[in-house]
């Protein structure tokens, strides 16, 4: 397994603890910070052996209450401590002050969970395998969510289905634009995807995405799909974006 390292400035951290067993029986992720002379802190993962019950910190919970999530995860508790401590997470609460956290990038109504394909038909053992923990800034049209992808997921053996892939980046791209737009909704009129390397199943992946231009009810947004352990970015994106005309007649999912 190959280690990063990425350097970030004042990242701010987490302060609640709790006491927590990795799900993992394999390995456990160790996220560890040193600080230099110019003030900027180094954060390294690497991979360590299970060593039993261990102290992991909290990221920054979310407050909003949203019906229908996955009621038990067993990797609920190393996705909140892979998240706690992760480069990406840390770095984007650096630059976006104004973040807040959730655990569905897609709110649509109760009454419309049962029809949503990543709030219930792949949401389950062996396929999206826990809530995703979000980072969502509205005012700059970002985001960052942290998945766990099973492997019934795959299409090529042990590989995530490009059309899974392609599923979750057009909701992030399209979540992360939705605080620039006058209804806060749109709809896909353009997506393209690179596929630079494939997605393995059974991993924890990032989805980080950006807003780069809104011009009226137009918004372009790009994004990137990395594996949560080694850094590497697997497929790269950019999506168009439109508040249709009829915005205000459409539910909202945020």
């Amino acid at each position: 397994m190959k280690s990063i390292t990425h350097t970030i400035t004042k990242a701010r951290p987490a302060t609640v603890l709790f006491r927590a067993a990795s799900a993992s029986p394999a390995t456990h992720t160790r996220l560890t910070s040193s600080s230099s002379s110019s003030s900027s802190a180094s954060i390294q993962a690497t991979q360590v052996p299970p060593t039993g019950p261990e102290s992991v910190r909290l990221p920054p919970m979310p407050r909003d209450h949203i019906p229908g999530l996955l009621p038990f995860s067993p990797w609920e508790d190393e996705l909140l401590a892979l998240v706690a401590s992760h480069p990406i997470a840390m770095a984007f609460q650096q630059t976006h002050p104004g973040f807040h956290t959730t655990r569905a990038v897609l709110k649509p109504k109760p009454e419309f969970l049962s029809l949503n394909l990543t709030r219930s038909t792949l949401l389950g053992p062996g396929m999206l395998e826990a809530n995703p923990f979000v980072f969502v800034d509205d005012a700059k049209g970002a985001l960052v969510a942290f998945y766990r992808v099973g492997a019934r997921l795959a299409g090529h053996r042990g590989i995530l289905h490009g059309g899974m892939t392609a599923v979750l980046l057009d909701e992030c791209l399209g979540r992360a634009c939705f605080g620039r737009l006058e209804r806060h909704i749109a709809v896909t009129a353009g997506l393209e995807l690179e596929y630079k390397a494939p997605v393995r199943t059974g991993r924890f992946i990032v989805i980080s995405a950006r807003t780069v231009d809104v011009q009226g009810r137009k918004a372009w947004v790009e994004a990137e799909v990395s594996d949560a352990m080694d850094g590497e970015v697997l497929v790269a994106a950019k999506g168009l974006f439109i508040e249709p005309k009829w915005a205000a007649k459409m539910s909202s999912v945020v």
